[in-house]
């Protein structure tokens, strides 16, 4: 999880400080809620448009949950993207 957090690109969404600021409020508004990690992720998908690699790691991290839980739904569910639509 580290090594996806230490290798970050710069257009990663978690190394932009406003979207990051974003991520963070997304989550911390949602961590208490009923299925908090779906929600969530919506949320991500919704505001940023996708979910990378290391925004799975961060959201892990910060609701101190395995990644593969974090990783399992965003690959799962076909509405979610690791990269921007078109890219």
């Amino acid at each position: 999880m580290t090594k996806l957090l230490d290798n970050l690109s710069e257009t990663d969404p978690i190394a932009i400080p406003e979207k990051r600021q974003l991520i963070d409020q997304i989550i911390e508004k949602n961590r208490e809620r009923k299925g908090s990690t779906m929600v969530i992720l919506n949320e991500l998908q919704n505001r940023i448009g996708f979910i990378t690699p290391a925004m799975q790691a961060y959201t892990a991290r910060q609701l101190d949950v395995p990644l593969g839980a974090i990783h399992g739904v965003v690959t799962f569910y076909s509405f979610f993207s690791t990269q921007p639509r078109g890219a």
